[in-house]
């Protein structure tokens, strides 16, 4: 009998393309989303997903939409209704898990979540990993690391046609990068091989360069010579606090998976590297970037 999984987050990076990949291995794919009719929510449902309309704060919509489920991926977000709402809906989505008696909880955090990094999302998502090893729950907490999707941001793509790349990492300063393709690799192995990890905690990451490296790479596959800015703490103020400590964070201290190991635990996921990950995206897509592959 074919299993049922309940995607969240489908209008951000990582689930469409998990929901594509579990349908390709035959799963029902149930996608949660606040919008029925976004673009997304219509490609999936061409693709073969039921989508379901609900609200990370009301309980009731969430128990709904895990309704005889085999599994839930569930991903949390501070950047729309900031961190105590992120928080809400973490506690509310594992509310939910547990009443339903889910098989298979994964939830998706952020690696170093357990540090003392100073940055408040990371903290949100410690309290409700906290929340979900606490409770009687069937889980499996992945740790992503920084998205090389951000490289595709309409910030960035508007620096690229100016001919650089701006952040506020040293030009030598390494940075450790997952690409969301890898996040739904790995999420579909998960589901696939659950009772090896149920109760673990795994940080995940593709590659590791600097923005000195990253900036000849995507020189190098579009062709066209690009320098590297280096911003200052004060040019992104208004970002907000949360990001600039983020940032003075990568910079002093960064995320430290053990790339080799992980990729060593698990070469079944066809790991990307940054330079790989360049070569496969339609860079001259300025407002709404469109992977080759996918949504």
């Amino acid at each position: 009998m074919k299993k049922t999984a309940l995607i969240t987050g489908i209008s951000g990076q990582a689930g469409p393309y998990l929901a594509e990949f579990l349908l390709e291995k035959g799963y029902r794919v149930r996608a949660l989303t606040r919008n029925k009719e976004s673009y997304k929510a219509k490609e999936l449902e061409k693709l073969g997903a039921e989508i379901v309309e609900g609200d990370f704060g009301y309980a009731p919509t969430l128990i709904d939409a895990m309704e005889g489920v085999d599994g839930v991926f569930a991903m949390t977000t501070p950047f729309e209704k900031g961190t105590n709402f992120e928080l809400k809906s973490g506690y509310l989505l594992e509310h939910a898990a547990i009443a339903l008696g889910v098989k298979h909880f994964i939830y998706s955090s952020v690696a170093s979540s357990d540090q003392e990094t100073g940055v408040s999302h990371f903290k949100t998502k410690f309290k409700i990993e906290n929340f979900i090893k606490s409770k009687r729950i069937l889980y499996t907490i992945i740790r992503p690391v920084y998205f090389m999707e951000n490289f595709l941001s309409n910030w960035m793509l508007s620096e690229l046609s100016q001919g650089r790349i701006s952040t506020t990492l040293k030009k030598d300063r390494k940075l450790q990068m997952i690409t969301v393709e890898d996040i739904a690799n790995i999420v579909v192995y998960i589901f696939e091989h659950r009772d090896s990890f149920l109760g673990k905690t795994i940080e995940i990451a593709s590659d590791e360069i600097s923005m000195e490296e990253a900036t000849e790479i995507i020189s190098k596959s579009l062709g066209k010579h690009f320098k590297y800015h280096e911003l200052k703490y004060e040019d992104i103020t208004d970002l907000g606090e949360d990001f600039v400590n983020l940032y003075k964070w990568l910079n002093e201290e960064g995320f430290k998976v053990n790339i080799p190991k992980l990729h060593s635990e698990y070469p079944e996921i066809n790991w990307h590297s940054f330079e790989e990950w360049v070569r496969k995206q339609y860079w001259e897509t300025k407002s709404e970037p469109i992977k080759q592959k996918t949504i």
